[in-house]
């Protein structure tokens, strides 16, 4: 399969899923449940990664508890070349697995560790994933609640010194074919996914 354009293939059932082939960020899917991605294979061994993300576990619906998250396999390469079709079966290969990542093992976001942490403040970058942002500000006088906006920001989890303040996924936005801007909210009756109040549809969630 050298020196020929190889699709990586692979079910999952995740949030989020990204490959990497050798160090290198081959791409990123989410809700499709199918990854496919043309990649590059080099002479010798060739390390495949895959990271699979899963915000919050389902807590209701028809066997909701037997429902399996993660990568579901098989994993495969898969090559064509004139009308004749290769597919190598990867999933009897050996395979480790991790749960977590090192900064969350690391704990960066604690205000004692940051200071051993090398920070890069010169510029800051954006649109790239896997990133850690990290920023002071002075409190607000008064005692009322202060509202953090993370609209800029994309799936993670944020703290404030040192104490998780909870996760955020402001890109999952709702449909807008979903939403009833002609109707009252009623959530009275049998549950119904497509029945029931749905607003702010094109509006980011969870937002503050």
């Amino acid at each position: 399969m050298l020196n020929e354009t190889v699709l990586l293939r692979f079910k999952y059932s995740s949030q989020v899923v990204h490959a990497f082939v050798s160090g290198a960020y081959i791409g990123t899917e989410n809700d499709r449940y199918i990854f496919e991605k043309n990649i590059s294979l080099s002479p010798g061994n060739n390390l495949i990664t895959l990271l699979s993300i899963t915000v919050g576990l389902a807590h209701f619906g028809y066997e909701f508890d037997l429902h399996k998250t993660g990568i579901l396999g098989p994993v495969e390469l898969i090559m064509n070349k004139g009308n004749q079709t290769t597919v190598k079966n990867l999933t009897s290969n050996k395979w480790s697995y991790k749960v977590g990542m090192d900064g969350l093992t690391n704990k960066i976001f604690e205000t004692n560790v940051c200071k051993t942490v090398k920070w890069a403040s010169d510029s800051v970058p954006i649109n790239r994933n896997f990133t850690w942002y990290k920023t002071t500000f002075k409190a607000p006088l008064g005692k009322e609640p202060v509202v953090l906006d993370l609209l800029g920001l994309g799936k993670g989890i944020a703290w404030v010194n040192g104490h998780d303040i909870g996760r955020y996924w402001r890109s999952a936005i709702p449909d807008m074919k979903l939403c009833s801007h002609n109707r009252d909210c009623d959530y009275r009756g049998s549950f119904e996914v497509i029945a029931k109040c749905k607003e702010k549809c094109g509006e980011p969630t969870q937002r503050w």
